[in-house]
């Protein structure tokens, strides 16, 4: 059983970012656990790996939770023959993340339902490494035009996944995350 209970991910714990369809995540784990905890009348979004691809650990690899009485980490869902592309990213300052929220803002006025520039601005302000993936000729804010062709030919949309988690793990800290 997934239990409820304060956050145990650290606010500050480095930022990596594996994407859904990478394939070292161990899916058929996944889904049969998934499917386990909708049978006991509990939420699949409350797996630690949903969790984890959610946001809601801010991208720790390393964040404990408890599945059905026992202690798992998201990484632990990683298939350690066939090693994770792991995007490194940069915690986005307060400056830094402002800028993406007023870029959010304008594409949300414009109508827009995914806040395309202000994902890639992200991205490039914040990826500072990449482990088991790609070469790229630049980080942390430059990036090449080369480098966004490069992510996007992996997974299409992978520069906006990737700046959408740099984004939600630098937000405040939620209630839930704040010291009593």
């Amino acid at each position: 059983m997934a239990m409820k209970r304060p956050p145990q991910h650290r606010a500050d714990a480095k930022i990596v970012y594996v994407h859904p369809a990478d394939s070292s995540w161990d899916e058929e784990r996944i889904l049969r656990e998934q499917n386990e905890m909708k049978k006991r009348g509990e939420k699949a979004s409350d797996h630690p790996v949903s969790r984890y691809l959610g946001g809601w650990t801010r991208y720790d690899l390393d964040a404990p939770s408890t599945l059905d009485g026992k202690t798992v980490t998201p990484r632990e869902y990683l298939d350690p023959t066939r090693p994770a592309t792991e995007w490194h990213l940069k915690r986005l300052s307060t400056q830094d993340r402002c800028e993406i929220e007023n870029l959010i803002d304008q594409e949300r006025n414009a109508g827009s339902n995914m806040p395309r520039k202000a994902y890639l601005r992200a991205c490039n302000m914040a990826l500072a490494s990449v482990e088991c993936g790609p070469e790229l000729d630049g980080y942390l804010g430059r990036m090449t035009a080369d480098d966004f062709d490069t992510l996007d030919s992996m997974f299409p949309g992978l520069p906006l996944d990737i700046g959408g988690a740099a984004y939600v793990a630098s937000l405040p800290l939620r209630d839930d995350e704040k010291k009593a």
